[in-house]
């Protein structure tokens, strides 16, 4: 019975934290409890493979979206009791290759959940009431590796090489002759000027 209604009974209960602190008004409260109240059996998320899939046992809707996941601009819903693969690690990489090469934005290491409440483009995820990013830490290392060799990459400077320059010629060497006595001629100036002896006069 516990398995049917809550799910495999080695995973671990990861509970959602108290929301009091971070409401601004009574109504605002309210709702989230409410929200909250329909998640009481929650939602199983599995790792396999580098790949995370969710099962939503909870009566309250799941919205998910995975940034990573072409053509996928708005969430989805989690259909009851269907497991769903919400993070692919593979999709993941792929994207991150190109990313080191130059060629398409940096991937995103997680996953958006919304308790209750779709999103988009004019009703943003971060103004929902319950939001949640499930970060697969293996992708959020890699990631961390590029973003350094990239770093590194942008910080080192290429040497000029010996066919840099070609052999100097005669006007080259007037050039420099004459930068040579322009510098001689202003350190002449700037020196201090001589003393005059006005004994003489």
């Amino acid at each position: 019975i516990f398995r049917k209604l809550f799910g495999p009974e080695d995973v671990a209960t990861v509970p959602m934290p108290e929301c009091e602190r971070y409401m601004m008004s009574q109504k605002q409260l309210e709702a989230t409890k409410q929200l909250l109240n329909g998640t009481k059996r929650g939602v199983v998320f599995q790792f396999w493979n580098g790949d995370i899939w969710a099962t939503r046992l909870c009566e309250a809707t799941i919205y998910w979206l995975d940034p990573n996941a072409p053509g996928m601009l708005l969430p989805k819903k989690l259909d009851r009791y269907i497991t769903t693969k919400v993070f692919d690690l593979l999709q993941y990489l792929s994207i991150l290759q190109q990313y080191e090469h130059g060629r398409c934005n940096k991937p995103r290491p997680y996953f958006k959940v919304c308790i209750g409440q779709a999103w988009s483009v004019e009703d943003p995820f971060e103004k929902n009431l319950v939001t949640v990013l499930v970060h697969q830490m293996t992708a959020a290392q890699n990631l961390d590796t590029v973003r350094q060799n990239k770093d590194n990459k942008s910080l080192s400077i290429n040497m000029p090489k010996e066919d840099a320059f070609s052999n100097p010629n005669q006007d080259d060497q007037l050039v420099t002759a004459l930068e040579q006595l322009i510098a001689n001629l202003s350190l002449q100036q700037a020196s201090t000027p001589p003393s005059v002896d006005t004994s003489m006069w």
